[in-house]
């Protein structure tokens, strides 16, 4: 799939566009309480493109790939160790 839309090495990384509507914003917009858990793999590089941010009230989870299970750590921290890799809401996640 990736070398069909053009990316095809790390980094860039793909992003949901944000002039794009997700189905979280329009459930939203109609009265439900949206929430995810898992991974979110849309974008994350400002943070107006975290889950938070694009329609969801709740967010619990990861935002890239290839995150270590016990660790939490993904490749994306080696090239931006800013952004955390387990999400709670739009905080780093503390260990429960």
């Amino acid at each position: 799939f990736a070398h069909r839309i053009g990316v095809q090495r790390f980094p860039p990384l793909p992003t949901l566009n944000l002039d794009e509507t997700t189905w979280a914003q329009e459930l939203r917009s109609v009265g439900y309480h949206t929430a995810l858990v898992g991974k979110w793999h849309q974008g994350y590089e400002s943070w107006l493109q975290m889950p938070t941010y694009r329609g969801y009230d709740e967010f619990f989870g990861y935002l890239g790939d290839s995150v270590n299970w016990f660790s939490h750590l993904s490749m994306q921290t080696k090239y931006n160790p800013e952004i955390p890799d387990l999400v709670d809401g739009d905080q780093p996640a503390k260990e429960r």
